[in-house]
């Protein structure tokens, strides 16, 4: 995947998901207030939100791995996308500090959506990182 993202975009992901149907069309799901499972259907815009989530962990895996080597000892949260509704716990990420080693140790040992520092917070947040010297 590295050198697809190294040519390609979150769009280029986000077509080849949906081509290759890799996303389920459906899902298990609990009904309100009952123990009984329905099927939902999954969203639409699933194949968009995971291309994008998937492209932003890497880009912050590989900015913080920059850091690293080139001796840059914080990076910086920023809002990359605007968001109608911002979260307030993307809000409050904003403009923290992280040193790079913590990046990288937080998204090795959390490889799905959520990270323990929250960086990147989580789908659809617009938030992603920065080099500040």
């Amino acid at each position: 995947m590295l050198e697809e993202a190294s040519q390609h975009d979150d769009a280029w992901l986000e077509q080849e998901i949906l081509n290759r149907g890799l996303l389920a069309t459906h899902y298990p799901r609990r009904k309100p207030n009952s123990t009984e499972m329905t099927q939902a259907k999954v969203p639409h815009t699933a194949a968009q939100t995971l291309a994008e989530g998937e492209f932003n962990r890497l880009y912050a895996r590989g900015l913080s791995s920059r850091a690293k080597a080139e001796g840059i000892k914080f990076v910086e949260a920023y809002r990359a996308r605007y968001s109608e509704n911002p979260r307030p716990e993307s809000q409050a990420i904003i403009g923290k500090k992280f040193r790079p080693e913590e990046i990288l140790e937080d998204l090795r040992n959390n490889p799905g959506v959520d990270t323990a520092l929250g960086v990147p917070p989580g789908p659809n947040s617009g938030i992603t990182i920065k080099l500040i010297k």
